[in-house]
């Protein structure tokens, strides 16, 4: 017997085969998986038209990059489908409503919560009084129904926008307050909003292929560099290797040389030794006593050991090798660039002008109210920014709405309330941006000592404590948003002599701001923004040129330089983004405000939600 769940499983995903699409070899892939190898090959290897078959590495060829050129296999998709309805434990159901030797329920009414066959089912909606029950498929009344109630989700929360049943809506802490209505009257309110969401959903489809074409951009890119760092490693390998080929070289023919120096002294001194014991044997020859004994008296006044003298020696010394060896070392670095999203699980609120601060725990989601332990308190109109280490930097700020900022800068550890000086700033800052940025924290224009709007910009480096001067920005901002992204801080908004919609771009490389010709679609100020991904922008919440609220958000495009995903803050309260802080866990971004209030963003859904505190 056929073992489906054996013999046609994936051999990429290892689950049962999803629309099978047959490749040259007769191995079977799910069309996605297919889609995804085929991805894969066109990035590793660009235009190739050959797809490996991972099973027997078998060749197919492709006529296009994509999946839809290879032939699906119907029967085996159909067998499957059998299989996986026979294999559902809702196959052996019985019909409720049949008297007598009932058959195998096909369907489910969900107004009277009978199990039904197909003839019962279609009798049953034949009478009158069952005409208005609704009727599903057993295989879709699982996604029909409450997964908490069973029962039908016929309601429509407007609040979270959610379907929801009965129960959900009268007894849900979750849908406590909110604004529910029947599904009917939320399709008809929201009748304008669901035709333009179909209508966007082409535009979401080509930014998604924009983005597919950036990642392969960017891939191609990867591969680039990465050969032309290999060949600039093997140069200068290369070039140390020839000339410390040169040195051993030139070396070993010092050494040589020297060794053959010392070598020919102790040759000419055993040539020497060689005449003297010549002379010595003669010297028994010799019939004339007296000269024998004139010849002897000369000889014994050498001293062989003397002509020996001290034992010769090379040395050879490998000078300041320790150095060599840290300047190889240190020769090549390594550095890692990505736009990888930083997540946490705290979320901060600090309460300026005392010394409190709010701690919220996203898993717990417990709030704690905690205080400063030493003299400092945190200024009002300062700015902060989160540390890698945990401790939040705080900036600048100034003690009353008429007086100068502030140059002075302290570490918060928010886990023990302790704090540590840092480094006093250049100029005075109040109603700043305050970013992080490669282990670089960024203050951007606000107030200065003397209470005026200033464009002057530095950076705090956070491993040798120092701060410096960049360049300036075309216009002072107080209570602008700014991101940084793809080696560009962008900066939109705030107050100049009046709240504006300019945006501002910053090359960390080149040092350099540029005014943007694109404008916000609103004049804003003391608003946030977050960066989603490596070209597109959050702008949410803060006010208008008459500090009217601005519940709203929207997504800004660095590549197409588009505003769009635009989507309603379900709020009544003003939420002033620019001095709160906000976090990402997953795919959702969290804030906290003074009342301790936190509000939700789901990033895949472009919605907002309000929690209880």
């Amino acid at each position: 017997m056929l073992r489906i769940d054996k013999e046609c499983m994936c051999p990429v995903c290892l689950d049962i085969l999803r629309d099978p699409i047959i490749l040259s070899c007769s191995h079977n892939l799910c069309y996605e998986c297919a889609s995804q190898l085929i991805t894969v090959i066109s990035l590793r290897e660009k235009d190739s038209k050959v797809f490996s078959c991972p099973i027997c590495r078998g060749c197919t060829f492709l006529t296009s990059l994509s999946p839809e050129c290879l032939p699906k296999n119907i029967v085996l998709k159909n067998i499957i489908e059998n299989w996986k309805t026979a294999q559902e434990p809702s196959s052996h159901i019985l019909c409720q409503l049949c008297v007598e030797n009932p058959k195998y329920a096909t369907s489910e009414c969900i107004t009277c919560e009978s199990t039904l066959c197909q003839d019962c089912s279609v009798s049953h909606l034949s009478k009158s009084r069952f005409a208005h029950h609704k009727i599903l498929h057993l295989s879709k009344v699982k996604q029909e129904l409450c997964m908490e109630h069973h029962l039908e989700e016929d309601l429509f929360c407007m609040t979270d926008c959610v379907k929801c049943c009965m129960k959900c809506a009268q007894f849900s802490s979750l849908h406590n307050g909110h604004t529910i209505l029947t599904r009917e009257d939320a399709k008809a309110r929201l009748a304008a909003e669901i035709i333009q969401t179909k209508e966007t959903l082409p535009q979401i489809y080509q930014r998604i292929t924009l983005t597919k074409d950036e990642i392969k951009r960017q891939f191609e890119e990867l591969v680039e560099q990465q050969q032309k760092n290999t060949n600039e490693l093997d140069e200068v390998c290369n070039q140390l290797n020839t000339k410390v080929e040169a040195i051993r070289s030139s070396t070993k023919s010092k050494i040589c040389k020297s060794y053959e120096t010392l070598k020919q002294n102790l040759i000419e001194k055993v040539v020497t030794l060689d005449g003297v014991q010549k002379q010595a044997q003669e010297l028994s020859n010799l019939t004339d006593d007296l000269s024998l004994y004139q010849k002897a008296k000369e000889l014994s006044t050498i001293d062989p050991q003397l002509i020996i003298g001290e034992k010769p020696e090379v040395i050879l010394q490998f000078k300041n090798q320790s150095a060599l060896n840290n300047l190889l070392e240190s020769l090549c670095t390594l550095e890692l660039k990505t736009s990888e999203i930083v997540e946490s699980n705290k979320l901060y609120y600090l309460s300026r002008g005392s010394k409190e601060y709010v701690r919220y725990d996203l898993e717990s989601q417990r709030t704690s109210t905690m205080s400063i332990r030493s003299a400092e308190i945190i200024p009002r109109w300062s700015g902060f920014v989160l540390l890698p280490n945990g401790n939040i930097l705080i900036t600048g700020g100034k003690p009353s709405k008429e007086s100068g900022a502030k140059l002075t800068a302290f570490y918060l550890n928010p886990e023990t309330g302790e704090t540590t000086p840092a480094p006093s700033m250049i100029n005075g800052h109040s109603s700043h941006i305050c970013l992080l940025i490669n282990n670089e924290v960024y203050v951007l224009s606000g107030k200065n000592e003397i209470n005026q709007t200033l464009n002057h910009c530095e950076v705090l480096n956070l491993a040798t404590q120092n701060w410096r001067s960049i360049a300036s920005m075309a216009y002072g901002r107080t209570c602008a948003s700014g991101v940084h992204i793809k080696n560009c801080i962008y900066v939109f908004g705030g107050y100049q002599t009046t709240v504006n919609n300019t945006i501002e771009r910053y090359s960390i490389e080149s040092n350099n701001w540029q005014l943007l010709p694109t404008i916000l679609p609103d004049k804003l100020w003391q608003h946030g923004c977050y960066a989603l991904d490596s070209s597109q922008i959050l702008i949410f919440g803060g006010e208008g040129p008459s500090d009217e609220p601005h519940r709203m958000s929207y997504v800004y495009n660095t590549i197409t330089d588009e505003f769009y995903n635009s989507a309603n803050i379900p709020l009544t309260s003003t939420w002033l983004f620019f001095w709160l802080h906000v976090t990402r866990k997953g795919h959702m971004l969290y804030s906290i405000n003074k009342e301790n209030y936190v509000l939700k963003y789901n990033i895949v859904t472009n919605t907002w939600i309000p929690l209880a505190n």
